[in-house]
């Protein structure tokens, strides 16, 4: 909200209960979003509590939105014994996903989300593959940047 031409800004968070933690524990981050939240239809920042690829399947306007950031939870992890499980999360990062996200943005849109690290081997083959499912869903070009903090 930090930038005038921002008109409307969707929060979909699947878990009220982190929303809530967030406003108590980190209450200058986000002051003004948490503002627009308590104004309720006449804000700028609509908190929606649900399932985020839900939100974008069914309910998103096409050709809406300018920026879509996405800071989800791993697609997936490992058992004591090595094996791979799937997480619920792991829609977030299916090709019909990033196609139904392409769908949604305006011609000019940006799709941003936090996803697995390249320091990380097995994630590499993760990383081609989405690479792959955006150029396949529509995106022009697709990069990866990392920030290591130490």
């Amino acid at each position: 909200l930090k930038h005038e031409s921002v008109a409307q800004v969707d929060h979909v968070d699947l878990d009220g209960d982190v929303v809530e933690v967030c406003k108590e524990y980190f209450p200058n981050l986000g002051k003004r979003a948490w503002k627009e939240v308590e104004r309720g239809a006449d804000g700028m920042v609509n908190l929606r509590i649900g399932d985020g690829a839900k939100f974008v399947r069914n309910e998103a306007t096409a050709e809406f939105y300018d920026v879509i950031i996405q800071d989800s939870s791993d697609a997936e992890t490992w058992d004591a014994e090595g094996n791979v499980i799937t997480l619920p999360s792991s829609v977030l990062y299916s090709s019909e996903y990033f196609s139904d996200v392409y769908r949604i943005l305006g011609p000019a849109g940006v799709f941003i989300f936090v996803a697995d690290t390249f320091n990380i081997p097995s994630c590499v083959d993760d990383i081609r593959k989405w690479r792959r499912d955006l150029i396949n869903a529509g995106f022009l070009s697709c990069s990866y940047g990392s920030i290591t903090i130490s």
